[in-house]
């Protein structure tokens, strides 16, 4: 959206030509999910499906995530879906702390082909779960 404002582009792939560099650019869009070019390869990575408690915070989440998974070494396709998992928290939290799901339950997720990862909703973790992420988090 921002880059339609600025630019009057309408493709994440217009974006690039006007931003050759960094290395790893990322294009949020929204609820579709977002495009990750690294170098000359681009992957768009899904969003997930779920029912939106609170959308805010939600970018920010995701753009923690996305970091979070580069700096563990993740290519940038697998960290846009940490990101993608880490805006789940933000848009699925009651109240304001938001919680991933379990790690084994997020390194399953990592790991799906994309077929698995396009079918895939966005894990709902019960009560007595929260409080186990948030100790080991």
């Amino acid at each position: 959206d921002e880059a339609t404002a600025l630019w009057g582009l309408w493709t994440p792939a217009d974006v690039r030509v006007y931003l050759p560099e960094p290395r790893i650019l990322v294009v949020k869009q929204g609820a579709a999910g977002a495009t990750v070019y690294d170098a000359d390869a681009e992957a768009f990575v899904p969003a997930l499906t779920m029912d939106v408690v609170e959308p805010v915070g939600a970018g920010d989440a995701f753009a923690g995530g996305f970091l979070t998974g580069l700096h563990r070494g993740l290519s940038p396709a697998r960290a846009a879906r940490l990101g993608v998992l880490a805006a789940g928290s933000a848009l699925s939290a009651i109240g304001d702390v938001g919680v991933l799901p379990p790690t084994d339950v997020v390194d399953e997720m990592l790991d799906l082909d994309e077929a698995g990862w396009r079918a895939q909703g966005y894990p709902a973790a019960t009560m007595g779960e929260r409080d186990d992420v948030v100790a080991d988090r």
